[in-house]
């Protein structure tokens, strides 16, 4: 089952505890892959296999299809991307916990799992929708790549183009240099 530990991560766990604390288990290698040739794997650990990899995982729905882009969705904390050429995705929410099993690949230096149809996903469970993690801005970095977050900060300048259909940020952090 995937369920969620008590430092609020997700992961894979072989007993079920109902009323007690999860007991998240790394699966073993020979546990991994299926009949089919997908590899079970924990949506934290998607980013450790190689490009190409039949992979299966479970995640939270964080932009439904259609928000980002006609052909791809996200799920929560991990800045993977599901993909699907053909558009072909069941109706999903934001918030709804998803099993996924599609082929990894890269585009644009983001990590997707390409679908073939909308049966490659399978709705576990409705859920919240999750919130974004609070942050200073200089803990920005690669890893929070397609992460929901939120920063403080002001806005110095509005520019307008006509022809950009997404929006671009811009963070400035302040260097301190000492004199030597």
């Amino acid at each position: 089952a995937y369920a969620r530990a008590k430092d609020k991560h997700w992961g894979w766990t072989a007993k079920s505890t109902p009323g007690t604390e999860n007991i998240i288990e790394e699966l073993e290698d020979e546990e991994k892959e299926d009949a089919a040739g997908f590899s079970n794997v924990s949506l934290e650990n998607v980013r450790d296999l190689e490009l190409g990899t039949k992979v299966r995982t479970q995640g939270i729905v964080s932009a439904p299809p259609g928000i980002l882009g006609a052909q791809i969705f996200y799920l929560h904390g991990s800045g993977i991307q599901v993909y699907s050429s053909k558009k072909a995705f069941p109706a999903l929410q934001v918030g709804e916990v998803v099993e996924v099993q599609g082929v990894l690949g890269q585009a644009s230096g983001e990590y997707r799992i390409r679908i073939k149809d909308e049966e490659d996903i399978k709705v576990i469970k409705k859920g919240r929708a999750p919130g974004p993690r609070e942050i200073s801005i200089d803990e920005i970095d690669d890893e929070m790549e397609a992460a929901l977050i939120k920063v403080n900060g002001t806005i110095v300048d509005i520019k307008k183009f006509i022809s950009v259909k997404h929006l671009i940020i811009y963070i400035k952090i302040k260097i301190l240099r000492a004199k030597l």
